[in-house]
């Protein structure tokens, strides 16, 4: 029986640093130029300061959790998931490892979802990942720095 725990943070890509650095940019220029409207003051906070800060924040949190013990593959992608989602092991039939988007099935990183609901993605950083089939039909495809040995892990198990 093998355990696994690994955790990525994302981190490493420029276009979205670039994008929250031009939102905080236009804002404290349209601050700085007109002042916060004393008619829409409420939607001048929203939008000129909480929206990139909540931009950044995302960014800062965004992580991806996976975990294995002896009777469950948990995964959490926070902050959209709180709690580590569960599946268990005699649930999954297939594990194969695929680089990323090599099909364009799923389009950046983080969560994608395909249009038939039957494929899933969750990815921080890193061009390959797992992706495991299900019993019930689905696939789940995460991203790994470690896919050799999730593999092996799931294979196994």
């Amino acid at each position: 029986m093998s355990n696994l725990f690994e955790e990525h943070q994302y981190q490493r890509r420029l276009l979205p640093w670039l994008l929250v650095a031009g939102i905080w940019t236009a804002s404290i220029s349209h601050i700085y130029k007109n002042g916060i409207s004393t008619e829409h003051k409420m939607y001048d906070i929203l939008i000129l300061l909480i929206l990139p800060l909540t931009i950044t924040l995302l960014l800062f949190l965004f992580r991806l959790s996976i975990k294995i013990d002896k009777e469950y593959f948990k995964f959490k992608m926070f902050p959209f998931h709180w709690h580590y989602r569960k599946i268990r092991l005699n649930e999954i039939v297939d594990a194969t490892i695929k680089e990323y988007n090599i099909d364009r099935s799923f389009h950046g990183w983080g969560m994608g979802f395909s249009w038939s609901r039957k494929h899933k993605s969750y990815t921080v950083k890193g061009h390959k990942g797992v992706t495991i089939s299900l019993k019930d039909g689905k696939e789940i495809f995460i991203g790994t720095q470690q896919p050799e040995s999730l593999v092996e892990i799931l294979k196994t198990e």
